[in-house]
Formats: structure tokens, C-alpha cells, sequence
């Protein structure tokens, strides 16, 4: 379980955990998958990520979901 931010840094690493955090954060402002799919890959005028990266990202944000408490 991960109660806090700091606790979730630790465990993965500030790289993938600061990805992670900002799904995170765009989906508690109410966004849907989509949206932040368009967001990051279709961003002008340099995508922020590959749709691959996305969808790898949001493979592990669905298979932590569950331990997240914070």
C-alpha cells in the first residue's frame, strides 16, 4: 500500500513515479483516459510521450490502482 507520494517516490523511483503521479493527477481532475491519451501523445508541437509509452504507463497505473491511498 502506498499512503503517501513520498512512499510511492521510494518504491518507484522519482522517473516513473513523477509519470505515474501526473496520470494520477489529471485523472482526479476528472479527465478520462482519452483525454489524457490526447493530451500526452497528441501534444503540439512535440508530443510528451509515444502512445507505446502511454499505454505501457497506463498498464501500471491499472495493476497499482488498488494500492493507492493517498
Amino acid at each position: 500500500m502506498f499512503r503517501t507520494k513520498e512512499d510511492f517516490i521510494i518504491a518507484y523511483g522519482w522517473s516513473k513515479s513523477s509519470r505515474l503521479l501526473y496520470l494520477i493527477e489529471l485523472m482526479q481532475q476528472g479527465k478520462t483516459k482519452d483525454e489524457i491519451r490526447e493530451l500526452l501523445v497528441e501534444h503540439k508541437p512535440k508530443p510528451m510521450m509515444k502512445p507505446k509509452s502511454f499505454e505501457v504507463l497506463w498498464n501500471n497505473y491499472e495493476s497499482i490502482s488498488h494500492m493507492l491511498e493517498f
